[in-house]
């Protein structure tokens, strides 16, 4: 003897993105679903995916670059925010208690030690302030030339990172960038590229 006719219907929600999460780079997707039985709902249902690009694993590591030989950037208690940011691929800027940005972070010398540090999250988006392109002397892990930038994010502070992806000769000032990382085995680190 069959059964009751289900149909089923679906309806596109939202779509929120990209985010960045601890698998990578992603977009949810809201939808929702309804079961019917002729023109009666019998059920429903909201339905979150998230479809992501998976983090750099070690195998990304770009060939001029040797992790092993680089230095690593130093954490301490007042920079521990910007550096876990990093691995989750976001720039942490320090919010101060009258609410203006501070890079690098200062000590929060005017609060309790417990109290985790206020910050936001940048854009990642800029323009190159000033470069020097790198040519000598050897930098541990590196391969010269390169080019550092200082770049002025929209939040209107200054980061100082490789800008990578450029040629040299082209780097200019104004020119505009976004954040990228780099994933090593143990470590991540930011730098720029161009944001054409």
């Amino acid at each position: 003897m069959p059964g009751e006719q289900v149909s089923i219907s679906a309806e596109l929600g939202d779509v929120v993105g990209p985010k960045q999460t601890a698998l990578g780079e992603g977009w949810f997707i809201n939808q929702h679903i309804v079961w019917q039985v002729g023109d009666e709902d019998v059920a429903e249902m909201n339905w979150r995916i998230l479809k992501f690009k998976p983090a750099g694993s070690p195998s990304s590591v770009p060939d001029d670059l040797d992790p092993d030989a680089m230095m690593r950037p130093s954490s301490s208690r007042d920079t521990a925010f910007f550096w876990d940011g990093v691995k989750a691929h976001e720039l942490r800027i320090q919010r101060l208690a009258d609410g203006s940005l501070r890079h690098p972070p200062v000590p929060a010398v005017w609060q309790d030690k417990s109290v985790p540090i206020n910050y936001v999250v940048s854009s990642g988006r800029g323009t190159v302030f000033s470069f020097v392109v790198h040519h000598a002397p050897k930098v541990p892990g590196r391969t010269v030339p390169f080019v550092i930038a200082l770049v002025e994010l929209e939040e209107g502070v200054r980061m100082l990172g490789e800008l990578r992806g450029a040629d040299p000769a082209r780097v200019a000032i104004g020119m505009p960038v976004r954040a990228t990382y780099i994933d090593f085995p143990d470590w991540s680190l930011y730098a720029w590229e161009p944001d054409e």
